[in-house]
């Protein structure tokens, strides 16, 4: 049987203002601060409070950066793997779903704002 693996985005947004009066955005996570080019981004705003399985990913990339008319040059299964390598993106394997979402969200917890 095959294992199957869901994935969601961890992190929360930030617009940072750099000495120009510049903003950009960064992702924190775990008391750190991190970049992200605009395809990176997009699919970490795409995966934002969902979950979803690898193949459904495509889709609301899609229909995530469809609107702006922009497109990469780097293929998505490589942004999704540097997102995962960064930790940016989390991943739960299992031999049924059940098993794959207890596996992503038993490591995760919430933090409070104020105590961010």
């Amino acid at each position: 049987m095959r294992k199957k693996e869901l994935y969601t985005a961890v992190g929360r947004f930030e617009r940072r203002t750099n000495r120009c009066g510049q903003t950009h955005p960064v992702i924190l996570l775990g008391g750190n601060e991190y970049m992200a080019d605009l395809q990176e981004m997009a699919l970490w705003t795409s995966l934002n409070w969902r979950i979803a399985r690898r193949k459904e990913i495509r889709a609301l990339y899609e229909r995530t950066v469809s609107p702006s008319g922009f497109t990469a040059q780097r293929p998505l299964d490589a942004c999704i793997d540097r997102l995962l390598a960064r930790g940016l993106l989390v991943r739960g394997t299992g031999e049924t779903d059940f098993d794959a979402l207890y596996d992503l969200l038993a490591p995760l917890y919430v933090i409070p704002m104020e105590n961010s």
